[in-house]
């Protein structure tokens, strides 16, 4: 079976260190990244697989990296290797204004 997992499941919107939240600037996004990862039977088949979400509004795969994604907008978004993919083989990601 593949497993899918990420550096992080929640990811938060940035906040500057003088307590600042952030907000979006050109084409970046206001919110953490994750590395995701993509594993069967103890080996890391990442650099083979491609990632989809379910809802590219809430959180993407970013351009350069497709084994990152980043967060868009506050909700919930799945990631799997296919569209349509049972959820047992899916990653389930938040995305949240909290800092």
């Amino acid at each position: 079976a593949i497993a899918l997992s990420a550096t992080n499941t929640v990811l938060n919107r940035y906040k500057a260190l003088d307590g600042t939240i952030g907000s979006s600037c050109g084409n970046t996004y206001p919110y953490q990244r994750a590395m995701l990862v993509a594993e069967a039977d103890g080996l890391d088949l990442t650099p083979l697989v491609s990632f989809v979400t379910n809802d590219t509004q809430v959180a993407d795969i970013t351009a350069n990296r497709n084994d990152m994604i980043e967060g868009r907008r506050p909700g919930v978004a799945m990631i799997s290797l296919y569209t349509g993919a049972p959820v047992a083989q899916s990653l389930q990601i938040e995305v949240t204004d909290a800092v």
